[in-house]
């Protein structure tokens, strides 16, 4: 183990058959993070063997938030993507386990996001990670933790330098801290159904919500059933809605990929983001995999999706990384939607 990430505890007991014989290419570093009084979470950190060189002492971070609907989840459930992600893209991946509902609900997965993040930043040396250098991201729920935690600092920070250039700088655990790009697979943004905007569409029967309220996978009973679980009955606010504001707010973002399923009932929260961006120009890049259903990727070489899919991610996270995303446009559907997927275009 490299003397950085010596002082960090090390775990291998959830290696599964799934990581497909990863295991001597990326080792796993599992850290306990406080998060509240008697309330502890996992991270787990990959780093892919023989990452460190003299000439590149520290490596950019990718931190991920897993999707579940806020009730499951876990580092094993994602242990097998994130280790191919780790020998793939030769960064540091960390996969933060947030706490689930019903036994914490709101605000306890906000909390335990920013408390991650914070730490990843104040650690990241530790263990090699370059503080200026990360990308964000997560899928469904987790995605929505991912905006969150952006959204905060950009917050912060914009109360005291309102011109924060092509990355944007965190003032919390780590002052020199950049955000170089935020993932959204298959976002949910609007936890309210009452708060979808329905009245940006030409009828809400147009709507994914709508015309996919039965889906497989994941439909509108599900959704409700998440949120309700989420509600703190000793908490009036209540969870937070993602609300996609006025395209001024999206001034000086980080560059953002998003991937939506077609037949997704969460499918307008991204492509609705994605019009946001494009009027506000930031840099972003849409994947919509027309035809298919939330969490598709579960199937894994079943569907040849799948591997696009993982493709479009690697890819994605490289290119934020570089500064390397234009603005897009949001590729309309084929005529036939029989057709698994479609890659976004830089225009």
């Amino acid at each position: 183990m490299s003397h950085r990430a010596r002082d960090i505890q090390t775990s291998s007991n959830f290696l599964t058959d799934a990581s497909q014989g990863l295991q001597h290419q990326v080792t796993v570093h599992v850290h306990q993070i406080s998060v509240s009084e008697g309330n502890t979470i996992p991270i787990a950190i990959y780093i892919a063997a023989g990452l460190w060189s003299f000439e590149n002492p520290t490596y950019p971070i990718y931190a991920y938030f897993h999707g579940g609907g806020f009730m499951f989840g876990s580092l094993e459930s994602e242990h097998a993507a994130c280790m191919r992600l780790a020998a793939k893209l030769h960064v540091i991946v960390i996969s933060i386990c947030y706490r689930h509902t019903p036994q914490h609900p709101w605000p306890a997965a906000w909390t335990d996001a920013t408390i991650a993040m914070d730490w990843i930043y104040a650690n990241a040396l530790r263990f090699g990670g370059d503080p200026t250098g990360i990308v964000v991201g997560g899928v469904g729920f987790g995605a929505h933790l991912a905006m969150h935690v952006v959204r905060r600092w950009k917050r912060k920070f914009e109360t005291h330098a309102p011109h924060i250039g092509p990355h944007l700088r965190c003032t919390c655990a780590a002052a020199n801290a950049f955000i170089r790009g935020v993932l959204l697979c298959t976002p949910w943004f609007y936890l309210d159904f009452t708060a979808f905007p329905h009245r940006d569409f030409a009828s809400f029967q147009t709507t994914s919500r709508w015309q996919y309220s039965d889906a497989p996978i994941l439909n509108s009973a599900m959704l409700a059933f998440f949120v309700q679980n989420l509600r703190n009955p000793l908490d009036e606010e209540g969870p937070a809605d993602i609300e996609l504001e006025d395209d001024v707010y999206y001034s000086n973002w980080p560059q953002i990929t998003i991937m939506v399923a077609g037949s997704d009932p969460l499918r307008d929260d991204g492509l609705l983001l994605a019009q946001k961006l494009r009027l506000a120009g930031i840099p972003h890049m849409v994947h919509p995999f027309w035809g298919l259903p939330h969490d598709f990727r579960q199937f894994d070489e079943a569907l040849s999706a799948c591997k696009e899919w993982d493709e479009i991610i690697v890819d994605s996270i490289h290119a934020m990384l570089e500064g390397r995303l234009g603005l897009v446009g949001i590729p309309s559907p084929p005529e036939t939607v029989e057709s698994t997927s479609r890659r976004g275009t830089i225009i």
